[in-house]
């Protein structure tokens, strides 16, 4: 329920301020208030506010023959809030054009943390010849307009066509959709957008961000087309006339999980040095223990009786062998990670474990290949790049042991590129780092215990098959 207006004044400036106590009926099933329930709050406030400046609705059609029309609304939503939860909301107007065109803004706060911000843009418009006119037409204050932009992005172009939008369902507009002008007031069209995706899809998934164009009006007893199809960021849903005609057409961010909504958060409005601390550290710990793997490797491996010397030169013959199954590795991984990622931001959970089942196929099919042309080729290779009669055998010794963890390889690093892209950078560092200590433990036990020589010195198989076990966890 809305406590009384509390007027503002900063600077000569104007800023509303309402406490408002949000209902059970506008929470969601997880009681929570989301954009749905604040694009409620802001266009009651935004009400009030041109009510308390005098120029509302309620008063200016009697007075001037005008009204107020809002036609696009843009909000992003910070973090969702339970509905017992009180919000205060400040709204102003951020832009007062000498044309029909103004700009309000609002940020909604609990307890003093910012929960969503939203712009509504509105005009004036004569009700007998239907055409926009000024605000000085109704005498609107000229200093009303604030000297405060909200951090949000600004209004962008939404296709006014449904070219390339697939129907997801008819509607026949009713009464209750109607104001008193009869056609169907302004949140209705967003329970009817949001009604594009059905429950199973938002079980999964908060609506982050909307954009709303209202481009022509509905009317009771018309049929709707509502549409979808999906963009670069999210989704583009519209209700389209019989005719064709977009009645409005809004842009949609879904974000799958509540963690994700928050982490994007966190990415897009935290502290960067922070960020770079928490996210960069384990990256790079990431790229050193990976060299770890070779440097203790060879560490051992010098250290073997009477044949470290060339054994060691044998182990350095198979690093460009090694270098390339790494390469077509993160040929999948670097390839494919990105748009996994773009496509769960999207909330395309489909989408994304399509594009990792691709990579992941396109892993398997590279470990084969490699595998097998390897195999063929490595003698002649390996003399090619260097190897004498002396080192050959201990090239040979740990290629083929390599060749054989081809798979896991390819696995733990293309693999690895998507649980980095998804911010998830110590999970990533954890399972490298589980394959990297099982490899320090058993090199000596192999190599001098058990007595294989080259041959033990190759554990990444083993190592690599837990840290791939790990990211399946």
């Amino acid at each position: 329920m809305w406590d009384m207006s509390l007027e503002i004044i900063l600077n000569g400036d104007y800023i509303m301020e309402y406490d408002y106590m949000p209902q059970l009926r506008e929470a969601d099933e997880n009681g929570y208030i989301g954009i749905r329930g604040y694009l409620n709050f802001f266009q009651d406030a935004a009400t009030r506010h041109m009510h308390d400046f005098g120029k509302g609705n309620d008063t200016i059609p009697e007075q001037y023959g005008i009204c107020w029309m809002y036609t696009k609304y843009r909000m992003h939503l910070v973090e969702e809030t339970g509905f017992e939860h009180p919000v205060t909301i400040n709204t102003w107007i951020e832009k007062m054009k000498t044309t029909a065109v103004t700009h309000q803004a609002i940020e909604i706060t609990c307890n003093g943390k910012q929960v969503a911000t939203g712009r509504l843009e509105s005009c004036l418009v004569d009700m007998k010849a239907g055409h926009l006119t000024k605000p000085s037409c109704i005498d609107f204050p000229e200093n009303a307009a604030v000297d405060r932009q909200l951090q949000l992005e600004p209004f962008t172009r939404l296709p006014k066509n449904a070219d390339g939008t697939d129907e997801v369902y008819r509607y026949v507009i009713r009464y209750t959709d109607t104001d008193k002008n009869r056609h169907m007031t302004n949140l209705r069209y967003v329970n009817l957008l949001m009604d594009a995706f059905d429950g199973a899809f938002y079980e999964d998934r908060i609506l982050s961000d909307i954009e709303l164009h209202y481009i022509t009006q509905c009317f009771e007893g018309e049929e709707i087309s509502v549409r979808k199809k999906s963009c670069d960021d999210g989704y583009i849903v519209m209700c389209v006339h019989s005719d064709g005609i977009v009645a409005a057409a809004a842009f949609m961010k879904l974000l799958k999980g509540r963690n994700n909504m928050q982490s994007e958060e966190k990415l897009g409005t935290g502290n960067i040095w922070k960020l770079m601390i928490s996210m960069g550290i384990p990256i790079m710990i990431s790229q050193i223990v990976n060299i770890l793997y070779s440097i203790v490797d060879r560490i051992y491996v010098g250290r073997i009786k009477d044949v470290g010397e060339n054994a060691l030169a044998g182990l350095g013959l198979t690093m460009p062998v090694i270098i390339v199954i790494s390469a077509f590795a993160a040929f999948a991984g670097a390839g494919g990670a990105p748009l996994a990622a773009i496509a769960m931001g999207k909330g395309d959970k489909k989408r994304a474990e399509k594009i990792l089942g691709n990579s992941f196929f396109m892993i398997l099919v590279f470990s084969v290949v490699l595998m097998a042309v390897f195999y063929i080729v490595k003698k002649p290779f390996l003399y090619l790049i260097g190897a004498s009669d002396a080192t050959y055998v201990y090239a040979d010794d740990y290629i083929s042991i390599y060749l054989i963890g081809t798979i896991f390889v390819q696995i733990a690093v293309g693999l690895n590129m998507f649980i980095t892209a998804q911010g998830k950078s110590s999970v990533a560092m954890i399972s490298v780092l589980i394959g990297a200590i099982v490899n320090i433990a058993l090199d000596p036990v192999l190599i001098f215990g058990l007595n294989m020589g080259v041959k033990g010195a190759y554990r990444h198989l083993e190592c690599r098959l837990l840290s791939c076990r790990r990211r399946r966890q």
